[in-house]
């Protein structure tokens, strides 16, 4: 289906199996090759960014070397499961640990990296998604932990009559919308509290206890913003896409809709706070690793941040542009 190259054990000798994978590195014009578990273990070119497994993998050790093979280059990476909406966690009892622990990890209950650990290490090492440590994992809503791993605390199944209960198609949805509701909750809870704040201030650590359209500094994030804007028209592309965020706030379509003619909302609820904050981000010391470690990028010059910031995003499963993302880890850490 996706016209591309195959991998498996039984292709054939190993230099026509070397021959296949050197073909598909080498060929830009298709960066998709699809494998069985043969490509896992000894398989390390750094620049995989997905790896897809279509259904459940059944043992968390194939599966941790099988995933391990995205983003070796130390930058972001995803791995993604796709499994049927009827699929449910087996607790039949004739699983072995291995089994166990990867039917706990698609039970999509608890913290993805907190389950790998607790395969993978000893229990002494045992640990999960701490906020300002690595990008936190889906189950934990983009933020992380700031508490360690209790000694001891160890994840399982529920009951079978709870499983039977919480896991079918359907409710998976729900908690899906769930999630989401909750990310964007935050987000506009947090922007709410800061709301008539210099936000670009605040970023630098200066007094920011005045209007963002009467600070002396303003210009500075206007200039930049519009610098973005003057780039992309001349280059005749949309620096950002219809319908994800307002062009006047920069705020996800679900939180402002004045730019919708046919929406009651006709003034932007809370404007001058996006942008003047990712600018701040930019300009304040330890920018590039606060960048690295929230977003695993660097960019050469300002424009090319300020370009990115208009890109398509996801908050939480929301569909946002990067600066989206960026005002919300910003705001998350000033607490």
């Amino acid at each position: 289906m996706l016209k591309c190259a195959a991998f498996t054990s039984e292709l054939g000798s190993e230099q026509e199996k070397a021959a296949i994978l050197s073909h598909w590195l080498s060929d830009c014009n298709q960066p998709v090759i699809v494998a069985s578990s043969a490509l896992g273990i000894g398989f390390d070119y750094p620049h995989v960014r997905w790896v897809i497994h279509v259904d459940a993998p059944k043992k968390m050790s194939s599966f941790s070397q099988e995933s391990g093979r995205a983003g070796r280059d130390g930058q972001f990476a995803t791995s993604l499961v796709i499994l049927r909406s009827t699929w449910k966690p087996q607790t039949d009892g004739n699983l072995c640990a291995d089994e166990e622990a990867m039917q706990l990890y698609l039970a999509q209950l608890h913290c993805y990296r907190g389950i790998l650990s607790q395969f993978l290490d000893a229990e002494s090492d045992w640990r999960w998604c701490m906020a300002n440590e690595e990008e936190p994992c889906q189950m934990c809503g983009g933020r992380g932990r700031t508490d360690a791993r209790p000694a001891g605390l160890q994840f399982s199944l529920p009951s079978a009559a709870k499983e039977e209960e919480a896991y079918t198609g359907p409710a998976e949805v729900l908690r899906q919308d769930q999630l989401q509701d909750q990310a964007l909750e935050r987000y506009e809870q947090d922007l709410r509290l800061m709301a008539g704040s210099c936000l670009y201030c605040r970023a630098m650590s200066r007094r920011f206890d005045h209007a963002p359209m009467s600070c002396s500094r303003r210009f500075d994030w206007v200039h930049a913003k519009n610098e973005a804007y003057q780039a992309q028209r001349a280059a005749e592309k949309a620096w950002i896409a219809k319908y994800v965020a307002c062009w006047r706030c920069y705020q996800p379509q679900h939180i402002c809709r004045a730019a919708d003619p046919d929406h009651e909302q006709t003034a932007c609820q809370l404007p001058d706070m996006v942008m003047p904050l990712c600018y701040g981000v930019y300009r304040r010391a330890g920018s590039r690793e606060w960048l690295r470690k929230h977003f695993h990028r660097t960019f050469k010059a300002q424009l090319d941040y300020m370009l990115w910031l208009g890109e398509t995003a996801s908050l939480g499963g929301n569909e946002c542009i990067q600066a989206n993302c960026v005002a919300a880890a910003a705001l998350a850490e000033f607490g």
